[in-house]
């Protein structure tokens, strides 16, 4: 199985169906995801794990680095 992490700095509107689409499309894979805003991320998802990305850039980039070695996906 394949291991992915979307990393987005907005998952509202039509950035989350987009997202939420190609994860429905590969539903056989193990979704992460790593993103930023106040939207609620509902109970019953697709997500293998959800985490919050930090506002500023050098702790977005260290949030990131440290989700990659979380996570350890391969895409």
């Amino acid at each position: 199985m394949t291991r992915i992490l979307h990393v987005t700095q907005c998952f509202a509107g039509g950035v989350k169906r987009a997202i939420e689409a190609r994860v429905a499309a590969a539903s056989e894979h193990e979704h992460h995801l790593l993103f930023s805003g106040t939207e609620d991320i509902e109970r019953e998802t697709p997500w293998a794990s959800v985490l919050r990305l930090p506002t500023g850039h050098m702790k977005a980039v260290a949030a990131v680095m440290a989700a990659v070695g979380l996570v350890r996906p391969d895409v």
